[in-house]
């Protein structure tokens, strides 16, 4: 993903602080949510614990 036309931001900005990029537009997002980007697709991963 180069840039996203809704947010205006880079895969890498997104994924260097999803925090501070999402804020802005009322997104919370999990401690434990990890984002990647492979180029084309962003992926979000929760880590799921098994007990």
């Amino acid at each position: 993903m180069r840039n996203c036309p809704v947010a205006q931001m880079s895969a890498e900005e997104l994924v260097a602080d999803p925090v501070a990029a999402l804020a802005p537009y009322g997104i919370r997002v999990p401690e434990d949510l990890i984002v990647l980007s492979d180029g084309d697709y962003l992926q979000l991963r929760v880590p799921l614990d098994e007990v």
